[in-house]
């Protein structure tokens, strides 16, 4: 920071300064402190609180002055010294004096050896182009031979609607997580036109490469697949699974999801999982059936917090030990082309085995489907035009560390409106190819 004090049209240059730095430790002196960040458009996105919500530059009696802004009006006043620090006092309650200091967060590369050593960590994609005619007619004629399933819901077009989301989550992939060692790309056969499947850091793994059972197949059951990633040939012990609507919104450490000594996060959402098995949507009937089994093997619980849709860590170890106590649940899931109510839901009984077992961490977020927060956005699609794409802009200015977009959107004139703004969203959000793309966006 320059000790000598910006005026006038510098306030602009400054303001760009401390967009740029973004985070800062947000320290009240005698008190506490916590991250917070210097978003654009004066806007405070992780570490916002009631009293903390804007940040403005102002010029008071010729000196320039940096205030935080809650529901009560201005908070603090700050202004900056030679050390890069800015420093105040907050204007009422305690009146205690405050700092704002440019935070040094570790970079994703110190993480793995603090967290993991050298120990290689590989990532995994589902992946399906549901707007492929040949698709669609494999489902429709597997659909007529099973009519006693639960598929109204399984048939509509955005359960398999193709986005591009994997193209941009890759992209968030590469910048975000460069110490992934390896991705592959688990798919029916099909294979993304834009994609560059020949790189050497890329795999595409074919459902009849993991499925030990072929008259499985073909299968339109994400719980089914979910069951097998960890028979990629090749695949390192620990890896990291996301479906491809999950994009990381900014640098993850493995220390975000693996801390030392090998205690795995686990993300939490503050809603608990559906209990009944017999009422409700097919996949509320799924957790409540595997929140059952659960039951069964470990002490009852009478809520348990349902799974953020962040990227998940899985240990193969501990899948193998998951695997072998629910044997019989497991391959009836296998063999459930579509979704059912008797379907094991694999984070829910992985990371629940898990945490009663005391073997990872929870960390509970602060999301809800129409915010976001410094961990964790769900967001919701809605063909509710002006609605959703306020929320798309607030993802550019957020940047959470783990992102959810969710495609329950209909076929409707507004719908095609909000796709349209989620792929010019995406693109803006994430501007640059990466390594594993050989077409243009």
């Amino acid at each position: 920071m320059r000790s000598n004090e910006p005026t006038g049209p510098d306030l602009e240059q400054l303001e760009q300064e401390l967009t740029h730095i973004r985070c800062f430790d947000y320290v009240r002196l005698g008190h506490d402190r916590r991250r917070i960040e210097l978003l654009p458009r004066n806007r405070i996105g992780g570490g916002r609180a009631r009293l903390e919500q804007t940040w403005h530059l102002l010029q008071q009696d010729g000196r320039t002055v940096l205030a935080l802004v809650g529901e009560e009006g201005i908070t603090c006043t700050l202004q900056p010294h030679e050390d890069g620090v800015w420093r105040g006092r907050w204007l009422a309650h305690e009146r205690m004096p405050v700092e704002l200091r440019p935070a040094q967060p570790a970079g994703p590369v110190a993480a793995v050896a603090s967290a993991a050593g050298n120990e290689p960590i590989d990532a995994v994609y589902s992946w399906v182009d549901g707007s492929d005619p040949a698709f669609r007619q494999t489902l429709r004629y597997w659909a007529a031979c099973e009519p006693g399933a639960h598929l109204p819901d399984q048939l509509a077009g955005y359960r398999y609607r193709d986005n591009d989301e994997l193209r941009f989550s890759l992209r968030s992939l590469a910048v975000c997580a460069p110490w992934v060692r390896h991705i592959f790309l688990v798919t029916n056969g099909q294979t993304p036109r834009w994609l560059a499947p020949a790189h050497p850091r890329l795999t595409v793994v074919p459902h009849e490469a993991i499925f030990p059972d072929r008259q499985h197949l073909p299968t339109f059951n994400s719980h089914a697949i979910e069951l097998h990633l960890q028979r990629i040939p090749g695949l390192s012990r620990r890896f990291l699974y996301l479906n491809d609507d999950v994009l990381l919104g900014r640098p993850v450490a493995i220390d975000d999801l693996v801390v030392p000594g090998g205690a795995q996060t686990v993300y939490l959402e503050p809603r608990p999982l559906p209990a009944h098995p017999h009422t409700g949507a097919v996949h509320d009937r799924a957790y409540a059936y595997t929140q059952g089994l659960l039951d069964e093997h470990l002490a009852p619980r009478p809520a348990r917090q349902a799974i953020a849709h962040t990227p998940q860590m899985y240990d193969r170890e501990l899948m193998a030990e998951v695997q072998r106590i629910w044997a019989g649940p497991l391959a009836e899931t296998s063999a459930h082309r579509f979704r059912s109510p008797r379907d094991v839901a694999l984070r829910i009984l992985y990371y629940h085995y898990a945490l009663q077992a005391e073997q990872h961490r929870p960390r509970h977020t602060a999301a809800t489907v129409y915010s976001c927060s410094a961990d964790y956005c769900f967001l919701r699609l809605t063909s509710h035009v002006a609605e959703t794409v306020e929320m798309l802009d607030d993802l550019l200015f957020q940047k959470p560390r783990f992102i959810c977009i969710n495609d329950e959107l209909d076929d409707s004139a507004e719908a095609d409106i909000v796709r349209a703004c989620l792929r010019a969203r995406l693109q803006e959000y994430y501007p640059q190819p990466c390594e594993f793309e050989r077409g243009p966006a």
